[in-house]
């Protein structure tokens, strides 16, 4: 804030004194915040009259868009009005109307000036010739032609502009640019997006670390490139994103891969589905060998786990076929696996390894032999409970430590003693 040793009194005077002999256009509007472009004139200074050709008297009571014409940049207007509506200061350059007719390139600064409850009373605005000898039309056809060239691209461009707090530190990003392809990624108009803040319109790319990294293009200069599911105001879409520095900025390019993705996701479903099946007895729904072997792989990594492995196989199941049909012995393996793991646990693990063979590897706490041999023996039971007539089971059990020994050898173990207790069975049957 400025300071002065004169009194109030001369200090004013001498303030409108420099203001009516400065060479700058001087013109003070009331504010109209809920439309900042209706603001009126309420003071011109004499300069404003060299500048426009309008007389001080001629534009009070009238808002600023008399002096605007067909080569004025609407996006520049918005743009201006934004920062007025936010109470923020402005800078732009606009293409305005002379009362001739004439068009001049004209540079435009606004600040607002509030209460002490910080309402906004009234603008001011200082303007000057910004002392170019441009051709406008040929400018304005210059920048159709380049916006035509991004609107027929395939990939959505859009132009950031740092918003600086302060310190000078990025605190946000204010779209400048925004291409049709972009416009529609986003579900927007391009008129929506111009000028407006990227953190207030897109806050999710401050949760996937998207402002931070276009903080860092901007500060480093160092470009960024990413691929990311962006699923927040509403969209849902895979993008891949670049990056790149530019003036006061970053240059963004978007494109959406959402379909590749898409494809992608569903052959990876896909896969994991027919590696699922290759594993999966289709039909008891039991894991089949390669189910046991991925099951035994994962346990490997298991500290002091203990089981008791039991290997079950039914008698006269080759019988049941020949004489009653496929059906029948269809129908007897699904009972066994349903009966089978209607009694197991989270914790335990059934699969059809062959025909009429299925393996159960029961959890227990430790190595006790008493206690497998029971859990085999109710689990037996259970089958034998479970089969048609004239079908029975037998089974062989061994301790399976998983830290100490070979599944295999162990199942091998277990598969004797199955067919051990098949002799037995068929012996005492004579």
């Amino acid at each position: 804030m400025s300071k002065s040793l004169l009194p109030g009194n001369e200090l004013a005077v001498l303030l409108q004194r420099a203001v009516e002999d400065t060479t700058d256009a001087v013109l003070i509007l009331r504010s109209e915040r809920q439309d900042p472009s209706g603001s009126k004139i309420v003071y011109a200074n004499p300069a404003v009259e060299h500048l426009t050709g309008y007389t001080p008297e001629e534009v009070l009571g009238r808002d600023t868009s008399f002096l605007q014409g067909p080569l004025t940049d609407p996006q520049e207007c918005r743009r201006l009005y934004t920062a007025m509506e936010r109470g923020e200061k402005v800078k732009v350059r606009l293409a305005n109307y002379r009362k001739d007719g004439s068009s001049h390139l004209v540079e435009i600064h606004v600040s607002p000036v509030t209460e002490d409850g910080g309402e906004i009373t009234h603008y001011i605005s200082i303007q000057r010739e910004a002392g170019l000898d441009v051709d406008y039309r040929e400018l304005r056809e210059s920048n159709k032609l380049f916006k035509a060239i991004l609107d027929t691209t395939m990939n959505g461009v859009v132009v950031f502009h740092s918003v600086r707090d302060g310190s000078g530190q990025i605190k946000d990003f204010e779209f400048h640019l925004v291409n049709d392809r972009m416009a529609r990624i986003l579900g927007r108009s391009p008129e929506t997006l111009v000028y407006r803040r990227m953190l207030e319109e897109f806050p999710g790319t401050a949760e996937e670390g998207l402002f931070d990294a276009y903080r860092r293009v901007a500060e480093t200069g160092e470009p960024f490139y990413t691929e990311v599911l962006y699923q927040h105001e509403g969209l849902d879409i895979d993008f891949r994103i670049s990056a790149v520095p530019i003036t006061e900025g970053v240059l963004v390019t978007l494109t959406d891969i959402s379909e590749l993705k898409h494809r992608e996701r569903s052959l990876r479903t896909e896969s994991r589905l027919a590696r699922e099946a290759s594993r999966r007895d289709s039909l008891t729904g039991l894991a089949n060998r390669a189910g046991l072997e991925q099951w035994f792989d994962q346990l490997r990594e298991a500290d002091d786990a203990c089981y008791a492995l039991v290997f079950i196989d039914l008698d006269q199941f080759k019988q049941l076929n020949d004489e009653q049909g496929h059906e029948a012995g269809d129908r007897a393996l699904k009972q066994v696996a349903q009966t089978i793991a209607g009694q197991i646990r989270a914790e335990d693990f059934v699969a059809r390894v062959g025909g009429d063979e299925f393996v159960v590897a029961l959890h227990i706490g430790s190595p006790d032999e008493a206690l497998s041999e029971k859990l085999s023996k109710r689990l037996l039971k259970g089958v034998r409970a479970a089969l048609p007539e004239g079908v029975g089971a037998s089974g062989g059990v061994r301790l399976w430590d998983t830290s100490r020994y070979d599944v295999w050898e162990i199942l091998a173990q277990a598969d004797q003693a199955m067919y051990e207790s098949k002799r037995r069975r068929q012996a005492n049957a004579r």
